[in-house]
C-alpha cells in the first residue's frame, strides 16, 4: 500500500506540475519520490541534489551513513590511494588527498567475490544466510566486525553459500572520508 502511495504521489506531482515538500526520515521513500533531496543534520544542510547524485556521490560520512546501511573500515590514505588490510582503492584524482587515517564505507550490495588474481579487501567467514525473495542477505564475520552483504538470490544460489565457508571479498565501490571530515559528525 505504501509503495503504491509513493508511485501515486510522484505521478500526481509530475502530471499537475506542482511543487511540494515531503519531510521524511524514510530514506527509501525520499529516494523514490523526490526529484531533489535535501539531507539535513541538526538543522544544517549537508547535501542537496537528485536521488541518484546523493546516493552515488555522497559528500560526507553523514550522508553516506544516512542513505542506507553501510559497514565502515578504518584504513589509510597514501599517495591518493586508500589502503586497508593489503587492499588498495584508487581515490578520485579531482580531490587533493592528505596522507592520513581515513574511513571507507561499503554498502551491502557493493560487495563481490574476489577473482583469483585480485587481492581481497577482506576474508570473512559466513555466519548467517537469509533469503528474502529476490535477495539474499549474508552476514560474515571479519575479525570481530560483522559485515553485511546483499546478493541477488540467483547469485547466492549459484555460489552455493553455506555457513562456515570463508569468502574472499572486494568492493565494487568504496566511499572514503578522512578523519577530519568524520570528527564533525560524531555525536
Amino acid at each position: 500500500m505504501r509503495k503504491e502511495l509513493r508511485t501515486w504521489l510522484r505521478d500526481i506531482h509530475h502530471n499537475l506540475g506542482v511543487t511540494s515538500i515531503l519531510v521524511t526520515h524514510d530514506q527509501e521513500e525520499a529516494l523514490e519520490v523526490s526529484d531533489e533531496i535535501v539531507v539535513m543534520n541538526h538543522g544544517k544542510i549537508e547535501q542537496t541534489g537528485s536521488a541518484e547524485a546523493i546516493y552515488r556521490k555522497p559528500e560526507n560520512a553523514f550522508v553516506t551513513e544516512f542513505l542506507g546501511e553501510t559497514d565502515a573500515f578504518e584504513g589509510r590514505i597514501e599517495k591518493g590511494i586508500w589502503h586497508y588490510n593489503g587492499f588498495a582503492w584508487k581515490l578520485d584524482t579531482q580531490y587533493k588527498w592528505q596522507e592520513q587515517t581515513a574511513t571507507g564505507y561499503i554498502r551491502p550490495h557493493e560487495w563481490q567475490l574476489a577473482a583469483e588474481h585480485e587481492t581481497p579487501m577482506i576474508r570473512a567467514e559466513i555466519e548467517k544466510i537469509h533469503a528474502v525473495g529476490a535477495l539474499t542477505h549474508v552476514l560474515v564475520k571479519h575479525g570481530k566486525q560483522d559485515v553485511h552483504i546483499t546478493l541477488a538470490g540467483s547469485d547466492a544460489s549459484r555460489l552455493d553459500l553455506t555457513a562456515g565457508r570463508e569468502l574472499a571479498l572486494v568492493p565494487k565501490q568504496v566511499y572514503v572520508f578522512s578523519q577530519n571530515e568524520l570528527i564533525e559528525y560524531s555525536i
